[in-house]
């Protein structure tokens, strides 16, 4: 537990001494060292949920790590499909991650509201497939670090190239980012 803890405030200090704008942060941290020198890894482990919750609100959002997939099964737990093609009349499967997203902490809970919005057009322009707040993600967690994923599936999907265009709306920080994925349908 200890070497995980300082495995923790390893990361935590690395992340905040890059930037002279997490003063929140570094205290936090700071709090978090002198509770570990004290005996207290509990009350280490509570400021360094601050540290990264202050650290992820300050951030940009981001999506990472997108997969074409044979198979999803959880975070980071899926089976990438070799190339950017599926065969005609296969599902589209596709695994994204989220990260830096807003965490607002309430009575010891960390909550986070996320929701995506989906266009799937074709090499022309054209719009085929078009989804608002088609996933969401709103919730409360022990923690703010939880581990976000996305996985889209489509049917039908009739051969051509196709650009996939993915928005995350953050709504504890009221923003978004938009990321786009080209595949073809052979």
């Amino acid at each position: 537990m200890k070497g995980l803890l300082s495995l923790s405030l390893f990361w935590a200090l690395v992340f905040s001494a890059f930037s002279g704008s997490y003063p929140r942060a570094l205290n936090y941290i700071n709090r978090a060292r002198t509770s570990l020198q004290r005996g207290n890894p509990q009350k280490a482990v509570e400021y360094l949920n601050r540290a990264i919750m202050t650290i992820k609100n300050r951030s940009p959002l981001v999506i990472k790590n997108i997969h074409l997939c044979e198979k999803i099964v959880g975070f980071g737990n899926f089976v990438p499909k070799p190339e950017n093609i599926i065969k005609r009349g296969e599902v589209f499967l596709l695994y994204f991650e989220v990260d830096n997203f807003g965490v607002r902490e309430k009575d010891g809970l960390f909550y986070i509201d996320l929701s995506e919005d989906a266009r799937l057009m074709d090499q022309e322009g054209k719009v085929i497939f078009q989804r608002k707040n088609w996933a969401n993600l709103r919730g409360k967690f022990p923690s703010p670090s939880v581990p976000v994923y996305f996985n889209n599936r489509i049917t039908g999907i009739p051969p051509g190239k196709y650009r996939f265009e993915i928005t995350v709306n953050d709504g504890i920080k009221r923003t978004f980012v938009v990321r786009t994925y080209d595949f073809e349908v052979k």
